[in-house]
């Protein structure tokens, strides 16, 4: 009767450490499946502010670019209105000067005409 008892007291006992072994490995499996859940949450959010840090990078070597050629072109246009306003400084005599500057509608017209035409190359 006592060795009777003993084993089904040994077996309980092993039947509570399986038990509890597997209850162990089932909480190590979702503790892992949870840290997993979370590591990918906070990695979609890095790769997203990655991505758009890229992409405003990108923008601002394009717009750097874009305002360089700006800035050369605005003073390609400065220099050539300076040069045909000089030009028409020495290029007529006095009397043709006060002429031309009572036409001086007529020739901001000319030099805005030219500026689009130019613009538009």
């Amino acid at each position: 009767m006592l060795s009777r008892l003993l084993k089904e007291h040994q077996a309980k006992q092993n039947e509570r450490k399986d038990q509890q072994e597997r209850r162990r490995r089932e909480a190590i499996s979702a503790a892992t499946c949870l840290t997993e859940a979370l590591v990918d949450h906070l990695n979609v959010g890095v790769a997203q502010a990655y991505v758009n840090q890229r992409k405003l990078d990108h923008e601002v070597k394009t717009l750097q670019v874009q305002a360089s050629q700006f800035s050369k072109q605005t003073a390609q246009w400065i220099s050539m209105v300076e040069g045909f306003n000089q030009a028409l400084k020495v290029g007529y005599p006095v009397s043709a000067r006060n002429t031309q500057k009572k036409q001086g509608f007529s020739v901001k017209y000319q030099l805005c005409f030219i500026i689009l035409q130019l613009s538009n190359q």
